[in-house]
């Protein structure tokens, strides 16, 4: 891992704690569904379809949220967060 210098705002924190039982963060701000998925994180929640696929991603803070296109290769795009 390269050192990372932050340069506006604040970076992530880094001093993260694990339990050892599931192997997820047990830090506050981060938490998972019944499947193990991470579904929140500070600044960012995630969901998943059935498959455990993650499906959204979407700032705590803002109103744009990404979501894969569907198309191979094509990776995900930048949607308005409306409501769905």
């Amino acid at each position: 891992m390269t050192a990372q210098q932050v340069t506006k705002g604040s970076g992530y924190n880094t001093n993260l704690s694990y339990n050892g039982l599931t192997n997820q963060i047990a830090t506050p701000g981060y938490g998972y569904d019944a499947n193990g998925n991470l579904t929140a994180m500070p600044a960012l929640s995630m969901g998943y379809d059935g498959k455990n696929r993650m499906i959204t991603s979407t700032p705590t803070t803002g109103r744009r949220r990404c979501t894969p296109t569907g198309r191979a290769g094509s990776g995900w795009a930048e949607r308005s967060a409306g409501p769905e």
